[in-house]
């Protein structure tokens, strides 16, 4: 049985829109009293829209229309979805700022309007779509390699099925054996496979392709900073502890200093902060502790471990060479600690080098400065607000 919006149900639904239009409004000035919704600062919502304005090439008109129609198609799409039900054939925003909703029936075109958006005819009830790309869902583990993915695409009422290029027969059929209707499907090109994203942070371990064990110290632009003596030559890869590549060894330092410089692949992103655990602690600079100051050091074997900076500028006589300008500490460290953050508060310090001693019995720490690299590499140290 078709549900029949009474004419009192059509007017309060275009009062619906029309609120939205004035709350939405409210963030480009001062907003008049409401019930418990709080004033847009005009200063954020400048800052809102001159990002709009960068990153989606609007201005503020058009950014504000964005705004508005944002509002107006969820507000319709709340309304829609329950009163048509198999009818309804989505919602969404169209590239030219209009909300827009879609039914299945030209009965339920009348109904769609009232709401504030631009009516649509369709084919395929969103119901049908998202019940498609759910049977692909379930043969996920039959896909061919050159599939990429898949979903509901209300704005073309098809299920897109993303590819690499020269690959569209293949996810036709893979689409058509899990029961798809081929007239549902449609195949797009994707030029890249998509990665998994994650944050990198200072203290985080990671193993070269000879399955040495180190930790990043700090992050900079571009990736992070760990041993000289962590890694072995320039373009070799690195990995997490499961075996995904995170990136390559960009830059490493004369084998009389102890620093190198990992650069991250696509998809990582490094974060001024350091991990411990579940915990992140802040990096706010790089000014240098002197001696006798308190610092502390993190290791992927033997966590958090503090001291004191004992001197400066030393030289130390690895049975592997010679190494220069390193700071010598009485923090203790074992191995699988080499590479990780050496801190004095929020102040990054260096790269943790070496020594003698363990945290049993206590010991010697030299680190790296972490100016050495930056300033030698060129490197600019990502940093992070701090409580205090």
């Amino acid at each position: 049985m078709r549900y029949a919006y009474p004419e009192v149900m059509l007017r309060r639904l275009a009062h619906v829109a029309a609120a939205s239009l004035l709350a939405t409004a409210g963030l480009l000035g001062p907003a008049g009293p409401s019930s418990g919704s709080a004033t847009p600062d005009p200063a954020e919502a400048r800052g809102l829209l001159a990002a709009m304005a960068r990153d989606l090439g609007l201005d503020a008109a058009q950014a504000h229309r964005h705004l508005t129609a944002a509002t107006v198609t969820a507000r319709a799409e709340a309304v829609l979805r329950p009163a048509l039900d198999d009818r309804f054939g989505g919602a969404w925003v169209d590239p030219a700022g209009h909300p827009v909703a879609a039914v299945t029936d030209p009965a339920d075109l009348a109904t769609a309007r009232a709401t504030g958006a631009r009516a649509r005819l369709v084919r395929y009830t969103e119901v049908e779509l998202t019940a498609t790309a759910a049977r692909l869902d379930r043969a996920a583990r039959t896909a061919p390699e050159t599939v990429t993915g898949w979903y509901a695409d209300l704005t073309t009422n098809r299920v897109v099925v993303t590819a690499l290029p020269g690959t569209a027969t293949a996810a036709h059929d893979f689409a058509t054996a899990a029961g798809a209707a081929p007239a549902v499907v449609k195949v797009v090109t994707e030029y890249e496979r998509p990665a998994p994203r994650a944050n990198v942070h200072g203290g985080d371990p990671f193993r070269t392709s000879l399955g040495i064990r180190c930790s990043a110290s700090f992050t900079v632009v571009g990736g992070f900073l760990t041993a000289r003596h962590c890694v072995g030559r320039v373009g070799e890869p690195v990995y997490t502890l499961g075996g995904q590549r995170m990136g390559q060894v960009a830059a490493i330092g004369p084998v009389t200093s102890d620093y190198a410089f990992v650069r991250l692949d696509p998809g990582w992103t490094p974060v001024g902060k350091i991990r411990v655990g579940a915990s992140l602690i802040p990096v706010a600079g790089a000014t240098s502790a002197p001696v006798g100051a308190a610092v502390c050091r993190f290791g992927n074997t033997t966590g958090w471990h503090c001291g004191t900076v004992l001197a400066k500028n030393v030289t130390v006589y690895y049975a592997d060479g010679v190494i220069y300008g390193l700071t010598r500490t009485n923090v203790c460290s074992e191995p699988g600690d080499s590479g990780g953050p050496f801190m004095a508060g929020y102040q990054a310090q260096g790269t943790t080098s070496g020594g003698s001693g363990n945290c049993s019995v206590g010991g010697v720490t030299f680190f790296q400065p972490v100016t050495v690299p930056l300033s030698a590499l060129g490197l600019t140290l990502l940093t992070s607000p701090t409580a205090g």
